[in-house]
């Protein structure tokens, strides 16, 4: 069943001027704003902003840091089933700025481990960073988002060939995700927010360093990589709840599609449980669902226990 695919790029092109409109009109907003000369106050690690008529404007950043040592059970995890010890590190960055008419959150994400043999050679395990500004207009209960989300890899990825030459396979913006999307927002808890963008174009690379892949029929051709746009529907979820005064859940959840097929769906799942134990001192597990049908329309699955330091400031 076709849903929302396009025939030509117009649409989309006509889209995303909607979509940068909408983004001009919020920062003319936010600007106009930020010009009533406003006096700051530091409270705690949020920063209050009055101004001459006392309209709190509230700036919330958050940061986590975690380096741990790791049980690792993949099970068709980027195409390969294992299970491993490994050495993790995460970063979290979160900035909330409350403006008068608006919200605007910014989320940052980098997950990195790598995994390492007897013989001391190193192998990247997992590699994702996700980046993404959301836009809420300040209303009741349901309001109107916009929402950018970048999805790609830090570091270079390696293979080695049947001539046993190593080679490289990906790296940085090759993959790569970029959606906009426009639709309405749902907080609910105090950390908590389902997003629905009705109206969502998604840009992708897929590697093609092996020259395999055809490219004529490519949006942008780039060397080393298959570039394409897609206009469909996507959907983000985000759960931050604490359970007790040590453990905590944190769930983040993605979906975009077009069709409703195997191929058209893109769904990918993260689950972290963190259990303080001492200070600066937790227990984490970590589980990651993935289906991408660019690398494999089998379900890509990964659990991860871990041990080990952080530090966070709320």
């Amino acid at each position: 069943m076709l849903l929302f695919r396009l025939n030509s790029y117009e649409c989309i092109i006509s889209n995303i001027v909607v979509l940068l409109c909408f983004i001009v009109n919020c920062t003319y907003c936010d600007a106009q704003e930020s010009s009533i000369s406003p006096i700051l106050e530091p409270v705690n690690s949020s920063l209050i902003i009055r101004d001459s008529i006392n309209t709190k404007y509230v700036s919330q950043p958050s940061y986590f840091a975690s380096l741990t040592s790791a049980y690792t059970s993949n099970n068709n995890w980027q195409v390969e089933t294992n299970n491993l010890i490994t050495f993790a590190s995460n970063i979290q960055y979160k900035h909330n700025r409350q403006l008068r008419a608006w919200e605007a959150t910014t989320f940052l994400n980098i997950d990195l481990s790598y995994i390492k043999y007897i013989d001391s050679i190193w192998y990247k395990n997992i590699d994702q960073s996700d980046f993404s500004i959301r836009w809420v207009e300040k209303q009741d209960l349901i309001k109107n988002s916009l929402c950018i989300k970048l999805n790609t890899q830090l570091a270079p990825s390696y293979e080695h060939n049947e001539d046993g030459n190593k080679v490289i396979v990906s790296n940085i913006f090759n993959p790569f995700t970029l959606e906009m999307g426009y639709g309405l927002n749902w907080d609910f808890g105090e950390r908590s927010n389902l997003n629905l963008a009705f109206a969502t174009l998604k840009l992708y690379s897929i590697p093609n360093y092996s020259r395999q892949m055809k490219t004529e029929n490519q949006f942008i051709k780039i060397n080393n990589s298959v570039v394409d746009m897609e206009y469909g529907f996507s959907s983000q979820l985000y759960i931050q709840k604490s359970i007790t005064e040590t453990i905590s859940w944190e769930n983040t959840s993605n979906i975009f599609f077009n069709e409703l097929n195997r191929t058209q769906i893109f769904l990918d799942v993260s689950n972290i449980f963190r259990v303080e134990l001492l200070a600066n001192l937790e227990f984490t597990f970590k589980s990651y669902f993935d289906y991408n049908p660019a690398v494999s329309t089998k379900r890509q699955l990964s659990q991860i226990l871990m041990l080990g330091i952080f530090h966070k400031v709320n």
